[in-house]
């Protein structure tokens, strides 16, 4: 059993590192003049039907943003509906989530290097279904 649970935390390291290798630090995906992110969630709900674009948002080093999230009916956010597990002083203290739920923002100083993983939690109220997905905010 540890066996395999090593394994599962190695594939998941070789995913997260294949996924940065193929970014272009080039040109940032996400800018002071724009920063949106489309969240689209398909018929297969939160078995894997959660999906982010652009992922990873990349954002270059001393050019401050604001992220804006975006989603689509039947879903919503849920609570704060973005969660940055450790935000080392780099983004706000919390989203501004809009009063429809479809919407969420959040400032992004952009003063440090550094890969944010981050929460996006869901709800679709008719459903009675929440789902989580964990992206990546890099800061280069």
């Amino acid at each position: 059993m540890k066996k395999l649970a090593h394994l599962g935390a190695f594939a998941a390291l070789a995913l997260s590192a294949n996924a940065v290798a193929a970014v272009d630090f080039s040109k940032p995906n996400c800018t002071p003049d724009s920063c949106k992110v489309r969240i689209t969630v398909s018929g297969a709900g939160c078995g894997g039907g959660i999906a982010v674009s652009p992922d990873p948002i990349t954002v270059a080093r001393g050019k401050p943003v604001t992220i804006e999230w975006n989603v689509t009916a039947p879903w919503t956010f849920a609570g704060k509906g973005i969660v940055i597990n450790i935000p080392n002083g780099e983004f706000d203290a919390a989203p501004t989530v809009s009063k429809e739920k479809s919407q969420a923002k959040i400032g992004n100083k952009a003063a440090n290097k550094g890969s944010y993983k981050y929460d996006i939690v869901l709800a679709n109220d008719a459903a009675k279904t929440t789902c989580t997905l964990d992206p990546t905010i890099l800061n280069y």
